[in-house]
């Protein structure tokens, strides 16, 4: 299991950010790798992902994967919650992902931490190269996330 930890500022209010946040067909912009979306309003949706293995990775025989989730939103007052399970290449997959929001003068501060437990398929890839992968999508989520939230 990874576990991953952030803080972003952003240059736009937090009530902005929180609802971009909590609407899963805006949200859904952001997710790197995206292949499809089912489902994107309300509290649930559906994603499929195609994810490129990265060179190098214990499963030569592999170039992509696809990866099929769903996802549940859940919103507090100064928070949303997106817990997603689901699965790749028979392997069960589970991410949760929680992201605080705080008003400032200049704009917003997200916190936000993450743990994603692909469990056999990390072993596959190998612990270094898939924590490699998920900072960099991490990374993704949150520049995208400042992009959209101008």
């Amino acid at each position: 299991m990874i576990t991953l930890h952030g803080e972003e500022r952003l240059p736009v209010g937090g009530k902005a950010v929180l609802e971009f946040l909590a609407d899963p067909g805006r949200f859904a912009q952001c997710l790197p790798n995206l292949a499809g979306l089912e489902g994107g309003n309300g509290d649930e949706f559906a994603a499929r992902f195609k994810v490129e293995i990265p060179e190098g990775a214990g499963v030569g025989y592999m170039k992509n994967i696809g990866v099929r989730m769903v996802f549940r939103v859940s919103r507090g007052p100064d928070e949303v919650g997106i817990h997603g399970e689901g699965r790749s290449a028979g392997v069960k997959i589970k991410l949760d992902l929680r992201i605080l929001v705080h008003e400032e003068a200049q704009g917003s501060r997200l916190e936000w931490d993450a743990s994603l437990d692909a469990g056999l398929l990390e072993r596959l890839i190998g612990g270094a190269k898939f924590e490699s992968m998920t900072r960099g999508m991490a990374g993704e989520i949150i520049s995208c996330l400042a992009a959209k939230t101008k």
